[in-house]
């Protein structure tokens, strides 16, 4: 159990050893989670957005607060913890890409995102297929949805650990 904890610890804080990796993670992490607050109503932030800068701030205060009000802190500390564990396993694989040790485990964030990444409601661009009413009347608000997206991905990064270390022993 103890390897385990070692392995994600050390998956999680790969990324974040050097200056660059670390802010190109964060800001990745950042785009995920603003991605994923306005596609919970697209035709109101494309609308919004497309309005001009003046409107950004306000249509993300009103998706945010739509997060909230929907899924309340839960879903937000969920959708959170999504973003930055994408962000962080899609670092570490092109960090394995770059050494030439190939995995393609970041391929696990791109079902996650589509079934796991709407702020609102759980379910992610599914919601550009009409699919958004549905899954919202899943229990616990599309919560338990996001748990196991969110679990999933933190499996991903343990199994993998952190890219730079050969795990050869």
């Amino acid at each position: 159990m103890r390897k385990h904890f070692r392995k994600f610890r050390e998956g999680l804080q790969s990324p974040f050893r050097r200056i660059s990796t670390g802010l190109a993670t964060s800001g990745l992490a950042f785009l995920f989670f603003l991605f994923t607050v306005f596609s919970a109503n697209v035709k109101f932030s494309v609308q919004m957005l497309s309005s001009g800068p003046e409107y950004w701030i306000p249509a993300f205060q009103i998706r945010y607060g739509g997060l909230i009000a929907t899924s309340g802190y839960t879903g937000l500390l969920l959708t959170l913890s999504f973003c930055i564990l994408s962000a962080v396993l899609i670092a570490n694989t092109l960090t394995e890409l770059k050494s030439k040790n190939i995995d393609f485990s970041a391929a696990g964030v791109i079902p996650g995102f589509l079934a796991a990444g709407c702020a609102s409601c759980g379910v992610g661009l599914l919601t550009f297929l009409g699919l958004g009413g549905a899954l919202a009347s899943m229990p616990f608000q599309g919560n338990l949805l996001r748990l196991g997206a969110a679990i999933l991905l933190v499996g991903l990064i343990t199994r993998n650990g952190s890219p730079e270390k050969c795990d050869i022993e």
